[in-house]
């Protein structure tokens, strides 16, 4: 009877799909008795087609998670698991800076809970243990056995894929619980200013979750954060009943210093210049603020936020959201016959030269600019 070769690789790349090929597999190393072999063999394969700098950190994710799964399939004792993860901490760990940016990326695109296990296999992680990876040797104490058992306590972890992605996220400089808050506060501050109708809901049970793995209030300063959303909202809500000239469609978001930014930062100095509906608007959130709020001060950062703009032309019309900056640079352009260079458009907003470039290049990829031979920009159509 011939011997049916199995590629690792690419049965854990297609898995669940590769499930009846992998027990195949199992069954296999169990008559041979070469599971060690595969193993090593395995991950120098790995080295060869993943595990290198033309791979994207978001892949490597991806199949760390397909890896998990898998050899959980294949070998529930997490033996030939262990060897695997180990390589692959060293390597995110020593080679990967933005496998951070990666792992919360991830995390926060799960809105189907498809990396939550079930409500008892959520693994909290022990006060000693955050910061160290399978690799340093840090296992839970046995009670019953009185000393470590790292094969015991992987097949205990690995029921969590979040905890596993959160092991990650440790590099040769800081810990992992350090890098995963801070670049989830920064992912989550980018989704809540960019837009204004963020599902808030979702984004609390996702904390909470969260929360049960690291315990401590790890994740408050992006609760607070979802708090000044609420917050907000209700402070444009009395504003506008306060005055008869609010205008329906001018919203601000009124942020803790202390969670949004360094407080060791200094507030960024004014420079956009924002069309004058805009600033009338400000002025009057300005006048009627102290009243609401008498003990806090407004500092505004006008290129933060998100603005939803209308574009008409003769063939068609467009709607979107976008940053204060891109808005305003479109607004510069009327008709067809005006052209602009960035530097034009740069002096006329107050803006640096190369963010009025960027905003430029955003909207030629929207096929609403055009770049000419001597460097200007136009409207694609009136």
């Amino acid at each position: 009877m011939e011997c049916i070769q199995y590629n690792l690789l690419d049965l854990i790349d297609d898995f669940p799909n590769s499930m009846s090929n992998v027990n195949d597999l199992r069954l296999e190393m169990e008559k041979y008795n070469d599971a060690k072999q595969r193993i090593t063999e395995f991950q120098e394969e790995m080295k060869l087609r993943l595990l290198h700098q033309g791979a994207s950190s978001v892949e490597i994710v991806r199949f760390y998670i397909l890896c998990i799964r898998t050899f959980r399939y294949l070998d529930p004792s997490c033996e030939l698991l262990l060897p695997v993860v180990e390589m692959m901490e060293e390597y995110c760990r020593t080679y990967r800076k933005d496998m951070v940016h990666a792992v919360v990326k991830r995390i926060r695109e799960d809105d189907d809970n498809s990396l939550c296990p079930d409500p008892e296999d959520t693994y909290v992680f022990d006060a000693d243990e955050l910061g160290k990876s399978v690799s340093e040797g840090y296992y839970p104490l046995c009670e019953d056995k009185g000393e470590f058992f790292e094969r015991q306590w992987l097949e205990r972890k690995s029921l969590d894929i979040v905890a596993m992605l959160f092991t990650l996220c440790e590099t040769q400089e800081s810990l992992a619980k350090e890098n995963f808050v801070k670049e989830y506060q920064d992912q989550l501050g980018k989704a809540l200013l960019k837009d204004p109708g963020y599902d808030t809901e979702t984004e609390i049970i996702r904390l909470e979750k969260i929360n049960e793995r690291l315990l401590g209030g790890a994740m408050q300063s992006c609760s607070i954060m979802i708090k000044d959303m609420e917050k907000s909202a209700q402070l444009n809500d009395r504003i506008r009943k306060s005055t008869s000239v609010w205008p329906t469609d001018f919203k601000a978001l009124v942020l803790s210093r202390h969670y949004w930014m360094d407080p060791e930062d200094d507030i960024p100095e004014q420079t956009l210049r924002l069309d004058t509906p805009c600033i009338e608007s400000m002025e009057i959130y300005e006048q009627k603020y102290p009243i609401i709020q008498p003990s806090r001060t407004l500092n505004w950062l006008p290129e933060q936020g998100s603005v939803t703009i209308e574009l008409t032309f003769k063939s068609r019309t467009i709607e979107m959201s976008v940053d204060p900056i891109t808005a305003t640079v479109i607004s510069q352009f009327s008709t067809k016959d005006i052209t602009f260079t960035a530097k034009q458009i740069a002096k006329n907003i107050g803006v640096p030269s190369k963010i009025a470039f960027k905003s430029l290049v955003f909207w030629q990829q929207q096929n609403i600019l055009a770049i000419t031979k001597d460097h200007h920009f136009q409207l694609v159509e009136e």
